[in-house]
């Protein structure tokens, strides 16, 4: 009898213990299948997620692109207007605010829920600082301080800008050289040289913010060293920054009235006080740099574009000098916008 047990005790032993064995080896492959299962989970979760972002970010490129492209598009528009402009005989050797190029033009609806804002500004109407550096640099100084004295602006600042751009160092009546930007922080020199952008006039010594804003309505840098108002478009301090001869009164009057003057001699023989030949060659009755301003604003995102534009005034070329997408468009749609973001 007990060998039997002892038997029987034996095979069921030989029996269970593999099963044991089994079971173990279960387990552990169920928890591996289970870690495996959750480690492709979040590598899915990671993948779909970084797909997600490509492509938000893919779509925002591509909106941004399109919306520059309705900016260029803007420009070429604006272009267009000011050739045809050219075009027609009876307008092409004047240009005033009565022509068609400076009327404001309503925002254009976009088929992508948004808007396109085009505007056209006459430089020739603004006080070219590039002036001071060429041949009648001393006449300009004197006008730029006439225009100065109009804003209430101190008239030292046109001495600062005179020697901003003259080609030497030898500082003129209270204005700065190297000498005195080297100790500014950060240090910087003068540019010696006619300047690129209007912004570098914030760059003189002293200068603050509010009067940088004053004069920033009346001044404009242009490709050029010559100083040409024109007429029909120039508001009543930078008529006045031309002579001397040009009362506040006059000035006033002037730009209040409809200007449309075809020749320099049709105005004169309103205005024959403006008799000195120096005065004379500083005004005209056209125009041949353009600031054009396109603001497009799409499904919430905006693009602004400003641009430089040059209309040949013999031939009608129209050549991009630059584009600017950093100046904020100053427009009627959109300048409650403009004033709450700055």
């Amino acid at each position: 009898m007990a060998p039997m047990i002892l038997a029987l005790m034996g095979r069921i032993q030989a029996t269970t213990m593999p099963n044991k064995r089994v079971h173990s080896q279960g387990g552990v492959a169920l928890i591996t299948v289970l870690l495996i299962v959750a480690l492709l989970t979040a590598l899915v979760y990671h993948l779909m997620v970084h797909q997600s972002l490509v492509i938000a970010k893919s779509n925002q490129v591509f909106a941004h692109d399109r919306a520059i492209s309705y900016a260029l598009g803007g420009e070429t528009f604006a272009r267009q207007i000011l050739y045809s402009d050219w075009e027609e005989p009876a307008s092409r050797a004047h240009d005033s605010l009565l022509e068609s190029w400076a009327q404001s033009l309503e925002p254009l609806e976009l088929d992508e829920a948004g808007y396109l804002e085009l505007a056209i500004v006459d430089l020739s109407s603004r006080f070219n600082l590039n002036s001071l550096a060429g041949e009648a640099a001393e006449l300009n100084l004197t006008r730029l301080k006439r225009l100065f004295a109009a804003l209430n602006v101190e008239p030292e600042y046109a001495d600062k800008w005179r020697d901003w751009v003259d080609g030497d160092s030898t500082i003129a009546g209270f204005g700065a050289e190297d000498s005195d930007y080297l100790s500014s922080e950060p240090p910087h020199r003068t540019a010696n040289q006619p300047a690129r952008h209007v912004s570098e006039f914030r760059l003189m010594k002293n200068i603050d913010t509010e009067t940088y804003l004053t004069v920033l309505p009346h001044i404009t840098v242009l490709p050029s060293k010559e100083l040409h108002i024109n007429i029909n478009t120039a508001d009543a301090v930078t008529l006045q920054s031309v002579t001397d001869t040009m009362l506040p009164s006059k000035a006033q009057s002037l730009v209040g009235a409809e200007r449309n003057y075809t020749s320099r001699q049709a105005f004169l023989e309103e205005y024959p006080e403006i008799n000195k030949k120096h005065d004379l060659d500083a005004i005209g009755v056209y125009s041949e740099f353009f600031e054009v301003q396109v603001r497009i604003e799409i499904n919430g995102g905006r693009v602004e574009l400003t641009s430089l534009i040059y209309r040949d005034s013999q031939t009608g070329e129209m050549t991009t000098l630059n584009r600017d997408y950093s100046k904020r468009f100053a427009g009627r749609q959109f300048e409650d916008d403009a004033k709450t973001d700055s």
